[in-house]
């Protein structure tokens, strides 16, 4: 018998407004947390996007070593940013991007806690995404360019789609299940590349 769908519940609005401001509690943690000024950051991640946009790619020899000649995609927004806004402002957008891991982990959990009872179903899910936002040493990625925790929207995001479809994915029809996976399997890959 498949699971019901969680979705096709209504959030409750108290779950929905934590999961609204979230990101903004996490950008204001950015902030408390103050500037970064780790080594990668001061090593390769500004460089990597100054010689983008400059054109120093193939005129600089390996200034930062092997990561030199790591993608700048990510790299690109941050260095935009820091063209126009304050330090503690850029700090605060990345914190803010990086709290929008809430809602993938909020989807996943509320898939996995299938079994309990709704209304308590929504709460616990909110609280097992918060315990798996803080976990692991992610406080001390937070407002920093390490990136693990911006990487994470993409492949947590891809476990989301998969997990909330598994019906599909299982015993749906061959066409949409393939369109469930192959649409993980881009925000995976959109990770990796």
């Amino acid at each position: 018998m498949p699971t019901p769908d969680p979705a096709a519940r209504p959030t409750p609005p108290l779950v929905l407004l934590a999961l609204a401001l979230f990101p903004l509690l996490v950008a204001g943690l950015s902030l408390a947390l103050g500037q970064d000024g780790n080594w990668d950051l001061r090593n390769y991640h500004w460089y990597n996007a100054y010689a983008y946009l400059t054109g120093r790619e193939g005129f600089d020899v390996a200034p930062a070593q092997v990561a030199s000649f790591y993608n700048p995609t990510l790299d690109l927004p941050v260095y935009w940013l820091a063209q126009v806004l304050p330090a503690k402002a850029v700090g605060a957008a990345i914190g803010l991007v990086q709290g929008l891991n809430i809602l993938p982990l909020y989807g996943l959990s509320l898939v996995l806690l299938a079994g309990l009872p709704a209304g308590r179903r929504e709460v616990a899910a909110l609280a097992l995404a918060a315990i798996g936002f803080f976990g692991g040493g992610q406080v001390g990625l937070v407002g920093t360019t390490f990136y693990d925790n911006v990487i994470s929207l993409f492949v947590l995001g891809a476990a989301w789609v998969v997990a909330a479809k598994a019906h599909v994915v299982w015993d749906g029809p061959p066409g949409r299940a393939f369109a469930t996976v192959a649409f993980g399997g881009l925000l995976v890959g959109s990770a990796v590349g």
